[in-house]
Order: C-alpha cells, then sequence, then structure tokens
C-alpha cells in the first residue's frame, strides 16, 4: 500500500477506485442471491477485445448453453494472491467509499453530460 499521494501516484489512486467500485458490484451481485465462488476471474483487455461481448451474445441467443464456454476459451494469465495486510486497510475503507458513492451519486448524470458519455 501507498502511504503518499504524489502525481505519479494518480494512476495506483485510480486503480484503488477501479478495485472499490469491482468490490461494489461484487457486494451487489452477492446481495441479490446469486452464487459466486473464488476465484473471482478478471479479464484484460475489454476495451479492446469483444471476446467477453461475444460469448454473452453466443449465451444469451443460445448458440452456447452457459458460459464454461470462456472458461474452455480464455487462457489464464497471472494469478494475483491478495495482501492481506493492504486488505486490512481497504475493508475499512470501503465503508467510506461507499458513503462516498451515495453522497456523490447525484452528480453522475451531470458530469456524464458534460464529459459527453450520455
Amino acid at each position: 500500500m501507498v502511504k503518499t499521494h504524489k502525481i505519479y501516484l494518480s494512476q495506483h489512486n485510480c486503480s484503488e477506485g477501479a478495485v472499490l467500485a469491482l468490490r461494489h458490484n461484487y457486494e451487489l451481485v452477492k446481495g441479490s442471491g446469486c452464487k459466486m465462488t473464488p476465484p473471482l476471474l478478471l479479464c484484460e483487455g475489454g476495451a479492446k477485445s469483444p471476446f467477453g461481448d461475444a460469448i454473452s451474445a453466443g449465451v444469451g441467443v443460445g448458440v452456447f448453453k452457459d458460459y464454461q464456454v470462456a472458461k474452455d476459451w480464455a487462457k489464464v494469465g497471472a494469478n494475483h494472491t491478495p495482501n492481506m495486510e493492504n486488505k486490512a486497510v481497504y475493508d475499512k475503507m470501503f465503508p467510506l467509499y461507499l458513503k462516498l458513492y451515495e453522497q456523490l451519486r447525484d452528480c453522475y448524470p451531470q458530469l456524464a453530460e458534460l464529459t459527453g458519455y450520455k
């Protein structure tokens, strides 16, 4: 975990935000009653590769029985084991992330409009 925040650490800060958002989504899915079993697999290259979209479409139209085809087709890259000291810090940070998310939630549509994402 990085203890100081300097400009060169902005990529790390963005990664922290993305990971907290990923955990938020994970908690929402888990809370909806969907069974999720570790390990959680993440794919790289989503902006460059239509792989996930193609599999989802194939499952949706019945070309593939289920998402097992993704496991059969995908190559497993690096395996990252969590640093448990850092996890403890992020576990404490997560409730604050949720509070900030709720406080900023009403700003997201305006931000999307200002940046052209709407």
